[in-house]
Order: structure tokens, then sequence, then C-alpha cells
């Protein structure tokens, strides 16, 4: 079973990556604006005939796109996690190290107030 918010996460990251806006990844998959949009904010849950139009239209597999659901769901169904996934991944790797390095600290800090 797939996590429809880290679907739409994965689906709107790639197409963020690919440089196009929702009515070019619409028109490329061959669905609506409007349902690709639900996709994207978890409004609704994609049949997996659409969900494998638009991994296709993003150059990614079905296989692709749920195994990321499933990774992240296995992290935890937190939609905190979830959001700080989808923030990291649209920076760049030495922006993502910063932010894992000030969460450590953080991090270290907690432990030492225990």
């Amino acid at each position: 079973m797939y996590n429809r918010k880290v679907i739409g996460i994965r689906i709107r990251n790639l197409r963020l990556k690919k440089g196009w806006n929702q009515d070019d990844l619409a028109q490329a998959a061959g669905i609506s604006t409007k349902y690709l949009g639900e996709l994207e904010r978890a409004v609704k849950s994609g049949t997996l005939e659409n969900l494998e139009t638009i991994a296709a239209a993003l150059d990614t597999t079905l296989s692709e796109l749920l195994a990321y659901s499933e990774q992240l769901g296995q992290i935890e169904q937190s939609h905190t996690l979830i959001e700080i996934v989808d923030m990291l991944s649209k920076r760049t790797v030495d922006e993502q190290k910063s932010v894992s390095d000030i969460i450590e600290i953080v991090l270290k800090t907690f432990d030492q107030k225990k």
C-alpha cells in the first residue's frame, strides 16, 4: 500500500526537477491539471494506471514511484518528516549537508539536556 501524501510529494518533486508546471505534466500524462493538483496535494488517490502514465511522463517507472513511497512510509507515517524531506529535496546537496550538520548539533544539544 502506498502513502498518497508521499506519492503526491514525489510527483511534484519530479515535475519541478524537469522544470515543468502542472499544465506541462498534465498534458504529457493525458490527465487534467485539476486532477494532477489533487494528486499532488493528496486530495485524491491515483489509480495505478494513472500513476504509471504520470511516472512515464516523468521519465521514471511506477515501481520507482511506489518504492519511494514505501521507503518514506517505512521511516514513519509522520507528516513532519515528509515535509522535511520535501523541503530538502528542493535544495542542493551542499545545502542538504548544511541542514544535516545543523540537525546533528541540535540533537546533540537535546541529548545533553537529558
